[in-house]
């Protein structure tokens, strides 16, 4: 993927507006800006993969739109919990 006139936001307002959407959610208080800033970054990761993999067939044909819906979920519940249990560690 290439850098595009369509790709000109700004990452760092956009990804600061998002953070702040995510302090509002119970289920992510008690990260600091940082954590959530990685949980975010995580999750742009993973769905980029996914929207590339599905852009070029790459995703098995069974997969309807609800179970992509569900991968996703699934991915961010991942991401969360080892967030916690890495807050814990430290």
């Amino acid at each position: 993927m290439k850098h595009n006139s369509y790709m000109k936001l700004d990452r760092n307002d956009v990804s600061h507006k998002v953070v702040e959407k995510m302090k509002q959610d119970k289920e992510l208080a008690g990260f600091s800006d940082e954590e959530l800033m990685n949980i975010l970054f995580k999750m742009q990761i993973f769905q980029t993969g996914l929207s590339v993999m599905a852009a070029n067939g790459l995703l098995p044909d069974h997969l309807k739109e609800e179970q992509l819906i569900e991968v996703l979920d699934s991915a961010a519940l991942d991401i969360v919990t080892a967030a916690r249990i890495r807050q814990k560690e430290v």
